[in-house]
């Protein structure tokens, strides 16, 4: 089998590199999933309290999407038998600990809580 036609050559630090076109995709969903996650983070650190408007009006773990995303973009861009596997157990982990913090997001915000995520999906 012949390897995917290289669209994008560099070289950095002396060293030659090539990306054919599913490397370059991975590479966009890679970086679309960072922006998610450092988007999430930086809304939560400027709030005070239950955050539901911006991305988490959208769902309510976008910085999980984010994380899902980055391992998205592996599995697109740099397929290995690691990266396949891992994959869904980083989608699983990911899921339990969303499933777990809602229970202490219930505990600590009540019945506000309750109402955004009446109106408001765990994941986008």
């Amino acid at each position: 089998t012949q390897p995917p036609e290289s669209l994008f050559t560099f070289e950095a630090l002396g060293q030659g590199f090539s990306m054919n076109l599913w490397m370059i995709h991975g590479v966009v969903v890679t970086a679309l999933g960072m922006a998610l996650v450092a988007a999430g983070w930086w809304q939560v650190d400027r709030a005070d309290g239950l955050v539901t408007d911006g991305l988490y009006a959208y769902g309510r773990n976008p910085t999980y999407v984010g994380i899902a995303l980055i391992a998205m973009g592996w599995v697109i861009g740099f397929p290995t038998i690691l990266t396949l596997v891992l994959f869904p157990l980083l989608v699983g982990a990911y899921y339990n600990a969303a499933r777990h913090e809602a229970e202490d997001m219930r505990e600590r915000y009540g019945e506000a809580y309750e109402q955004w995520a009446r109106e408001t999906p765990l994941f986008v």
